[in-house]
């Protein structure tokens, strides 16, 4: 409630973004397959690495490779960004 009352997003939805956030950074390194990226950024299984990146940028992770950092900040600061009663998606 206190990171609502903020205008903050949720703590769960916060820890999301900081992995996946974490993950794109891995991501950009072409040495790196996703599968070890998804370890390096502390997921059990690469699936879940693929759902967080699907709800948070509604892309698979080797989709991301070539997203600049603009456009990461700026889908992970839109994701995390609380719904207020009443607000439609536009």
């Amino acid at each position: 409630r206190a990171l609502a009352a903020a205008g903050l997003a949720p703590p769960k939805q916060l820890f999301i973004a900081a992995r996946v956030l974490d993950a794109v950074g891995y991501l950009h390194d072409p040495q790196y397959t996703v599968e070890q990226v998804a370890e390096q950024a502390g997921y059990q299984n690469p699936r879940v690495l693929t759902q967080h990146t699907l709800a948070v940028f509604g892309a698979r992770p080797s989709q991301l490779r070539t997203l600049s950092e603009d456009e990461t900040l700026a889908a992970i600061l839109l994701w995390t960004r609380p719904k207020l009663a009443g607000q439609t998606s536009t």
